[in-house]
């Protein structure tokens, strides 16, 4: 309870004597423990967007040695290497081949009960990811009222995979 805010311990101390005082502990003890079980997710979901960022990072650096070295250096190596890794990372940048990350909260106008949704996105300038990109908003734009949920995903490739730099994390 020392992480609450000086206001809120104010608003304690003012009221310890009203009457209903019972009830604001109750609400105060009940939004703790809700935003307590919230904390985990949140938590969560940053050690694994950590990763992700990670992963695509380290893929974007290795395939950009094999460029730049052309087989001569382990790409491997240069992960590990202070000076080329930092080489390798300045010409990523010069040539803006980043890995990017966009977020939304909520829905739009139209979206019934996704106010407190989040969305977050983590993609770089790969082709493929450009394609996978592509083809998740061209599924999440299809008309669903002409066919089942079934078919919907049975129009998916068999063993279409995702790559990391084009994945979406959501959470309600």
């Amino acid at each position: 309870m020392n992480n609450l805010r000086p206001f809120t311990w104010f608003i304690i101390t003012k009221f310890r004597d009203a009457d209903g005082f019972d009830s604001i502990m109750r609400t105060i003890r009940s939004s703790l423990t809700e935003y307590m079980g919230k904390s985990k997710i949140a938590e969560y979901i940053s050690l694994m967007l950590m990763e992700l960022v990670i992963n695509a990072e380290n893929t974007n650096i290795r395939k950009e040695a094999k460029v730049m070295y052309r087989g001569t250096v382990d790409p491997n190596t240069v992960m590990y290497d202070p000076n080329m890794r930092k080489k390798v990372i300045s010409e990523l940048e010069r040539k803006h081949e980043l890995v990017f990350l966009s977020w939304k909260l909520g829905g739009g106008s139209t979206s019934i009960g996704t106010q407190g949704k989040l969305q977050i996105t983590l993609y770089n300038k790969d082709e493929q990811s450009e394609m996978v990109r592509e083809s998740i908003n061209d599924k999440k734009n299809a008309d669903l009222k002409k066919k089942s949920l079934i078919d919907f995903y049975r129009q998916i490739p068999e063993g279409t995979k995702i790559p990391v730099s084009a994945c979406t994390i959501y959470h309600t």
